[in-house]
């Protein structure tokens, strides 16, 4: 790696190939067990080039509004293309499911399972609404960054993307060191009234189990997380958007037990995560990010 390209690295740059190093021992070690391995010999080292690209783009172009543009979305188009390949690896690099474990705490804690103690709630409508705040979790963390980068405001945006990846990043490894499917798949004999909406909870399932193949991901909840995240962003940056998503984030919290797809321990997990995360990206941000060329 030439020097120059080595000086024209963001902090985001860094975040990413660190993270996709990651990726990639945890490939070498699922290396014999997976059948994807020669799709992952071809994918898994393009993860940690495509930083490298951002940098050399940087490196030799005078930063115009479509450079910009480019260096906004590929982190988003990182993250999403990563967050794709973990089931060709999650399942083989550990074969333990901690199902059992997760549901068991959640026993002790309440009592009940509360996704079944949730079903005598179950309504159509309900069921319509629920599903409706769930799905918009997805552009939910979207809608900060996009505000940021239209307001040209380059350091906070390169200081959020870095908090958001840090918070991801970590959940993503939380899902290889503690693989489980979720009450919807695990207690589903248990499963007694069905989720049946109205117009459009059917379609928006389809669509989350087309966008997340890995079914592993429960543990800890990224969607409590990046909720917990968002607040915490929002309230510096925007507080009008704030307001708004303080109500949408308690109904999300709840969409996730009532739709089945985590424990409550997933739920605690993932706002501590948030919580903790939040906290360490800020003070490394501030202590290391003078070390890297502006993102932007």
């Amino acid at each position: 790696m030439s020097p120059t390209l080595l000086r024209h690295l963001s902090i985001i740059d860094a975040l990413a190939m660190g993270f996709a190093g990651v990726i990639l021992l945890f490939f070498l070690k699922a290396f014999s067990a997976t059948p994807y391995w020669a799709v992952l010999l071809v994918i898994t080292p393009l993860f940690v080039v495509f930083p490298l690209l951002a940098a050399r783009l940087r490196a030799r172009s005078v930063f115009s509004s479509v450079q910009k543009l480019i260096q906004f979305l590929y982190p988003i188009v990182f993250l999403f293309s990563i967050f794709e390949s973990f089931f060709m690896i999650l399942p083989y690099f550990n074969p333990t499911r901690y199902d059992q474990f997760l549901t068991d705490i959640d026993h002790a804690l309440f009592g009940v399972h509360p996704t079944l103690w949730m079903q005598q709630w179950t309504l159509p409508w309900l069921t319509e609404l629920m599903y409706i705040v769930y799905f918009l979790y997805f552009p939910m963390p979207l809608l900060p960054v996009i505000y940021l980068y239209r307001q040209r405001d380059w350091k906070t945006l390169e200081r959020t993307l870095f908090i958001y990846l840090v918070c991801y990043f970590g959940g993503y490894i939380g899902y290889f060191l503690f693989p489980a499917s979720g009450p919807r798949h695990y207690l589903s004999e248990l499963q007694t009234v069905p989720l049946r909406g109205v117009f459009l909870s059917e379609t928006i399932r389809q669509f989350i189990d087309f966008l997340e193949p890995n079914k592993l991901d429960v543990f800890p909840s990224l969607h409590a997380s990046i909720v917990i995240t968002t607040l915490l962003i929002t309230y510096s940056v925007h507080r009008i958007m704030f307001n708004w998503f303080v109500p949408l984030a308690v109904a999300i919290l709840i969409s996730l037990i009532y739709c089945r797809y985590h424990y409550v321990i997933d739920i605690l997990a993932g706002i501590l995560w948030a919580l903790a995360s939040f906290w360490v990206s800020n003070v490394v941000y501030a202590r290391y990010h003078k070390l890297f060329t502006s993102h932007f």
